[in-house]
């Protein structure tokens, strides 16, 4: 298990400086912060790669399973927080970015109270609340009516799932968005996302959620 207090990391590296002998994984060298480790708790962390609009340049990459980050600040332009592997929790925390800035592939994650802001046109993920009582967000008008796309061209979208519930606010509107998408009836439960006994888990911090 890793307890992390305080940690402020900043760096300035994209992956178009990686090397071209290197040709697995590229992206990860990049990373300002990349976490391996299972079982992973981090408080008041500031990571940031200031690399601009010059292509892939992660912030942080969570590449383990189990990890609680409260009150943390992920901050960059292109591919800022990588939550590759879950389950795994973001809560009362800050993410900027502008393109695809929230992603992963393996990943269960939980984003409770968080400011998820796109500083630019791109992409951004929505977050999940706990509460059943506030499970839905504030869309502002920067959310194209269409509200998902396709990546690069990519037009099979048959095993894709985007869902929203409830949101509000100049963007929230879904009769134009894309034939791919749709309405959920309820929220996700927090137990779909980080299991049924997350509340007794050592990596969750329950004053958060």
């Amino acid at each position: 298990m890793i307890l992390i207090r305080f940690l402020s990391l900043q760096d300035s590296f994209p992956q178009k400086d990686v090397p071209a002998s290197i040709v697995k994984n590229r992206n990860d060298y990049t990373a300002t912060l990349l976490l391996k480790s299972d079982n992973v708790k981090v408080y008041n962390l500031n990571v940031a790669n200031r690399a601009g609009p010059v292509g892939q340049a992660i912030a942080a990459k969570a590449d383990g399973a189990n990890y609680g980050f409260y009150a943390c600040n992920f901050t960059g332009y292109q591919d800022t927080l990588y939550a590759n592997q879950g389950p795994s929790v973001y809560a009362k925390s800050y993410i900027s970015g502008t393109v695809d800035f929230v992603f992963g592939l393996y990943a269960k994650a939980w984003f409770e109270s968080c400011d998820i802001v796109s500083i630019g046109k791109g992409c951004i993920s929505a977050n999940g609340r706990s509460n059943d009582t506030n499970p839905s967000d504030e869309l502002s008008d920067i959310i194209n009516p269409k509200g998902w796309q396709n990546w690069n061209g990519d037009n099979n979208t048959a095993n894709v799932y985007f869902k929203e519930y409830n949101n509000r606010g100049a963007g929230a509107a879904t009769n134009q968005r894309v034939s791919f998408s749709g309405a959920l009836t309820q929220p996700v439960p927090i137990t779909d996302i980080l299991g049924a006994n997350y509340k007794t888990q050592w990596w969750v911090d329950n004053n958060f959620l």
